[in-house]
């Protein structure tokens, strides 16, 4: 599944925009998860790699967390 941005290219989108395109490619192949249950399975297993990649990412742009803290801390 590739995400482009407004401008064409294949940077980094913003979390929101990937997460619309996940919902949309998700629905797109919902008609094939009636008749075929390995690609229902390929489908689901996807779309949760695609939501697990997304939490990563929002996570990372929202900042570390506090144990990223404690290990690493920053000197000011």
């Amino acid at each position: 599944m590739n995400v482009r941005t407004e401008g064409g290219d294949q940077a980094m989108a913003s979390p929101r925009h990937r997460l619309r395109a996940l919902i949309e490619w998700i629905s797109a192949k919902s008609v094939v998860l009636y008749d075929r249950p390995l690609m229902a399975l390929t489908v689901v297993l996807l779309g949760a790699i695609a939501l697990v990649d997304l939490a990563l990412l929002i996570r990372a742009v929202s900042g570390a967390s506090a144990s990223h803290a404690a290990l690493y801390p920053v000197d000011k």
